[in-house]
């Protein structure tokens, strides 16, 4: 009897030490499994770079953001929008999308697909190159032969004398809302003004300071030495005495000029009308 109550004891003690150890090694091989899950799940994952770092920065750029960081799947979509811009600094991301969605931070699979959107130069954009003569003829031709058509010249008006080098130069070149740089592109769709100065002959310099202390005969005299030939006045009543034949209003070219005139204006040889009150007695 106390052989077989040993043997009881012997028997309990031995199943407590396997209960013992079982539990030791279930508890090993869990750990170990959620370890080996986990260094899994870092080598499988990367995390993705804030949106800041991304969004407004070059394609090129984000991509290498991306690539560092551990992702593989990238694609790029492009936007072809941009009417002017620089050369080598278009590009710009606009948006980037996880996995469908617009966007999203924190761990993320290394293999999850990411779409890149940023803008590029619209299709009918070129790199406009302005002749180094800088010639009326020259830039014309150069816009043709680059396919812009809405261009519209503006005149800048010049005497003859000390301004011959100027002939028929480019003075502005401006291209939609933008003044011309080079190692730009610019879309022929937009509308071009070319600025050139005209010198001619026939090109009259209006004399200064016109309505200033000047009657009818003193200023009709002064309007025909600048070369002025045909001059129409129109008298106009008026009981100021203070105002007897002084100069009201000039039009010149069916515009009217600013009164005092002390800027230079420089016309062609087309009649100004010369509005003058006269009081009647």
């Amino acid at each position: 009897m106390f052989k077989k109550k040993a043997t009881q004891i012997v028997s309990e003690t031995s199943i407590k030490k396997s209960r013992k150890f079982l539990n030791r090694k279930t508890a090993g091989i869990t750990g170990g499994v959620l370890l080996t899950t986990f260094i899994g799940s870092q080598l499988m994952t990367a995390e993705l770079p804030k949106k800041d770092d991304l969004y407004g920065q070059q394609y090129v750029t984000v991509v290498k953001h991306l690539q560092e960081a551990g992702f593989k799947n990238i694609q790029g979509v492009e936007i072809t929008d941009l009417e002017f811009g620089k050369i080598g600094e278009s590009d710009l991301v606009e948006l980037v999308s996880v996995d469908g969605e617009d966007w999203k931070e924190g761990r993320a699979l290394k293999n999850i697909p990411i779409t890149i959107s940023y803008h590029v130069p619209k299709k009918d954009a070129v790199e406009f190159k302005l002749p180094a003569s800088k010639n009326l003829a020259d830039v014309e031709k150069e816009l043709k032969n680059s396919g812009f058509k809405q261009v519209e010249l503006t005149p800048v008006l010049l005497v003859e004398e000390g301004n011959a080098d100027k002939k028929d130069k480019i003075d502005r070149l401006q291209i939609g809302n933008h003044t011309y740089q080079s190692n730009h592109f610019y879309s022929i769709s937009l509308p071009v003004t070319l600025t050139y100065f005209d010198v001619s002959k026939d090109n009259i310099k209006l004399p200064e300071n016109l309505a200033e202390d000047k009657t009818k005969p003193e200023l009709e005299k002064q309007l025909k030495t600048a070369g002025f030939t045909d001059i129409k006045w129109t008298a106009v009543a008026d009981k100021d005495k203070a105002k007897h034949e002084k100069i009201q209003k000039i039009s010149l070219g069916g515009a009217e000029l600013q009164l005092p005139t002390k800027q230079e204006i420089i016309s062609k040889k087309i009649n100004p009308h010369c509005n003058h009150l006269l009081r009647f007695l």
